[in-house]
């Protein structure tokens, strides 16, 4: 069980690191990631959008990507940013993150 738990928490570090890597080669200007090393998700502030979070999550969808609202982590729901997204990676195959990273990379570029 240990050892089972210290291989799973290698791989979401892996794939973590992956993606942080992917944004700051590929989207640094478009996008800032929050909570690196936080455990199974990010907080992807999508810079330069005027879009809603629920335009934004829709754009995402479109394209097979599920991502979530951070709304229901605000107490003082009319403070929540429009331009961030709870961003989940561990249910993604570390051998699909390249595709899926460069999707997301399309859709950040077609907003």
């Amino acid at each position: 069980e240990m050892l089972r738990s210290l291989v799973g928490s290698e791989m979401c570090i892996r794939d973590s690191d992956y993606i942080l890597n992917y944004v700051k080669q590929n989207l640094e200007d478009d996008v800032i990631m929050y909570g690196a090393g936080a455990g199974l998700h990010f907080v992807a502030e999508i810079k330069n959008s005027y879009l809603t979070q629920s335009e934004l999550i829709s754009a995402f969808e479109q394209k097979g990507i599920r991502i979530f609202s951070t709304e229901p982590f605000w107490i003082r729901k009319n403070l929540c940013p429009e331009n961030q997204l709870l961003f989940g990676f561990s249910a993604i195959p570390y051998e699909k993150l390249p595709g899926a990273m460069k999707t997301f990379s399309k859709i950040i570029h077609s907003l």
